[in-house]
């Protein structure tokens, strides 16, 4: 008990015992009386001091409710999240799924995208698979209905992927109407074809796709430059490829 409540209800009971002794005389109802308010003031302060301890042990309790509550809310709020990123995730692998059977893509192994290259001047991903899944150097990388690069290094958990961009990424194709047969460079942002001939029918807006496998496409075309004092046209191509979109791909195995 607190130190102050012990001395109001010593000062209580003293003034009790008081009252009892003096009843014993004719004057008890006077004394009465005069005792009365004092006994009053002291009964109300020690009230009043357990109604405010009950009131802050209630509050306590409610505060105690309302964190509980809080916590639980932020776990649903997280569970809804997580439940709501798998259907995300669902949706994209039977996407890549779907495109692959479109391409009649037998021998693939899906991958999830694990980092990205740290600096401007190479274009590569990592992927999180590797020599353990049949990954090889060469094998070809698709996404979301585009060409996304070539394994260029594995490991046995993890492969780097050389995206279509990058200077060191060659691959041969064609045009889409056309059917021209061309050679496809990375040149950083975009990429360009190499050693076009004055008299290839190549167009801007055409789509360049792979060779082998056939159809997946690769990139648009979007500038033709023809130098009378040039051997070869000048032809630049926007890839499909967006890079720090990527989450998931298909590794098709034994395309080199």
């Amino acid at each position: 008990m607190k130190p102050y409540r012990k001395k109001l209800l010593v000062l209580f009971f003293g003034i009790s015992i008081l009252t009892l002794v003096f009843l014993g005389y004719r004057n008890y109802n006077l004394i009465l009386d005069l005792v009365y308010p004092v006994q009053k003031s002291i009964y109300g302060v020690v009230s009043t001091i357990s109604d405010v301890k009950d009131l802050i042990i209630s509050n306590d309790q409610i505060l105690d409710e309302n964190k509980k509550l809080r916590l639980e809310v932020i776990k649903l709020k997280n569970q809804i999240q997580n439940l709501e990123y798998l259907e995300y995730e669902n949706a994209k692998l039977k996407q890549l799924l779907k495109y692959s059977s479109s391409l009649n893509l037998k021998n693939i192994q899906l991958a999830r995208v694990i980092s990205f290259s740290p600096n401007n001047w190479e274009k590569y991903i990592v992927i999180d698979v590797g020599k353990g899944k049949g990954v090889n150097i060469g094998d070809l990388v698709v996404s979301d209905g585009y060409l996304v690069g070539k394994i260029t290094d594995v490991g046995l958990f993890s492969s780097k992927v050389t995206l279509v961009n990058d200077i060191d990424f060659k691959i041969t194709g064609r045009t889409q109407k056309t059917r021209e047969y061309v050679f496809l460079r990375g040149i950083g942002k975009n990429a360009v074809l190499k050693f076009v001939k004055k008299n290839q029918d190549i167009r801007v807006g055409d789509l360049v796709e792979t060779d082998n496998p056939k159809g997946i496409p690769i990139g648009k075309i979007v500038k033709v430059e023809d130098y009378p004092t040039e051997f070869f046209k000048k032809v630049e191509v926007e890839p499909f490829l967006k890079t720090f979109k990527l989450e998931y791909v298909l590794v098709i195995k034994g395309n080199k």
